[in-house]
């Protein structure tokens, strides 16, 4: 820490010439460094931040898994002051208490300005993520937005990567110029570091990618969720999701069927890679981006209803398959006096939103939804008819020639 201010104090002496040429521009690296390195009297003037968020989640208390850039935006309320006065805030790394590398993205109602700094032993010029401005009321309040570039990190401290868990905190103080107090800058009121959030350091990405064959099989696009550690991610069918993580095991789950709406699902086949399980283990090594793409195929449900018998071949059909659906039995005998005479109903095809023959096949193309058509056969029943009616009429005609004859002889 000895070396740490040491290193801002010179920064400070080495940037104060450049300070003088534009005194609108109080650089944030000498006012957030000196009030962290050697405390901030405190009079009448308050200064205090609220309204802290970190990237889209309104809270600032939470270990976040994070890969690159991130924005931190807070509100700033300030009474007391003067037009002497300047205001200065940023964002500051804990444990080591330097600005972090990164950009004001917006500031409002008054513009925060903000400025490079040349790192102790280093030609490079760093930008910090801070800002000030010279105060124009005794009070009012200033909303920025920052943006935090974590892989220039290596940047600051003389070229050392900082690695590992840190925490990023929020500050903000009112200060004004004065050769009476310590290092030319008197501060006025503190914040105090608001809204300490931890950063867990990603070192590999991991990609997940989830796609349907037949590929055009899915008119619509289709959100998909999936699991890594327990955590739930959605991505877009076709489209990768790369996830940040950290090195060592990690589980990613898939689901083994997607429902993709009435009649469609999507049904887990493997991953690229040929491993067969929709739940796999892997390991992240340290700067290694990791690519899984799961398959899925496509499956349509082929609906069979019928009046009479068992239909069969209804279910589930891989996209572009063919179906062959049929009745058992395909012919009844009919249940009124014409079933005595052979009267039948026979299946004759299937109708609904395909005409299929009773013996053809269906292309699963879609989901298809199928009634089976039944026709009553009265030929055998007029058959049958017409051979007892002719039976009848022979039989007839055969007990009228053996009748006796009982007339009596006539004499002589």
């Amino acid at each position: 820490m000895v070396t740490v201010i040491r290193n801002w104090r010179r920064l400070i002496k080495r940037s104060f010439t450049r300070l003088r040429r534009d005194s609108l521009l109080l650089l944030m690296l000498l006012v957030l460094v000196t009030a962290l390195c050697i405390g901030a009297p405190v009079h009448a003037q308050t200064i205090s931040i609220s309204n802290l968020h970190y990237g889209n989640i309104s809270t600032a208390n939470s270990t976040k898994i994070i890969q690159g850039d991130f924005d931190v935006s807070f509100t700033v309320s300030y009474s007391g002051t003067g037009t002497s006065e300047y205001l200065a805030a940023g964002i500051i790394i804990s444990p080591w208490n330097i600005l972090a590398v990164g950009y004001l993205e917006s500031s409002a109602p008054e513009s925060c300005r903000e400025v490079s700094t040349t790192m102790p032993g280093s030609s490079l010029e760093e930008y910090p993520a801070a800002c000030s401005f010279q105060l124009k009321d005794d009070q009012g309040v200033e909303n920025l937005t920052f943006h935090v570039v974590q892989n220039l990190l290596s940047l600051l401290m003389r070229g050392q990567a900082i690695e590992g868990n840190r925490s990023y905190v929020a500050k903000a103080i009112l200060v004004h110029y004065s050769s009476t107090c310590s290092n030319d800058l008197c501060i006025d009121a503190d914040s105090g570091q608001q809204g300490a959030f931890s950063i867990t350091e990603s070192t590999s990405s991991l990609d997940v990618g989830i796609n349907f064959f037949p590929v055009d099989s899915v008119k619509e696009r289709q959100n998909l969720s999936f699991m890594i550690d327990g955590i739930r991610y959605v991505t877009t069918q076709g489209d990768d999701l790369s996830v940040p993580v950290v090195s060592g095991e990690h589980t990613v789950d898939v689901a083994s069927m997607y429902p993709l709406g009435e009649g469609v699902r999507a049904v887990f086949m493997k991953w690229e890679d040929n491993f067969s399980n929709s739940t796999r283990q892997l390991v992240a090594q340290r700067f290694e981006d990791i690519k899984l793409v799961a398959n899925y195929k496509i499956q349509y449900y082929l609906n069979l209803t019928s009046p009479v018998g068992t239909v069969k071949g209804e279910g589930w059909y891989d996209a572009d398959s063919t179906a062959l659906p049929s009745v058992n039995p395909s012919q009844f005998r009919t249940p009124n006096i014409l079933g005595l005479f052979g009267a039948r109903i026979t299946f004759a095809y299937w109708n609904g939103d395909a005409n299929v023959p009773a013996s053809g096949a269906v292309v699963m193309d879609k989901p298809h939804s199928l009634q089976a058509v039944w026709q009553t056969n009265v030929s055998t029943t007029y058959l049958s008819a017409g051979v007892l009616a002719g039976f009848i009429l022979i039989l007839s005609i055969s007990l009228a020639g053996r009748r006796p004859d009982h007339r009596k002889a006539e004499p002589s």
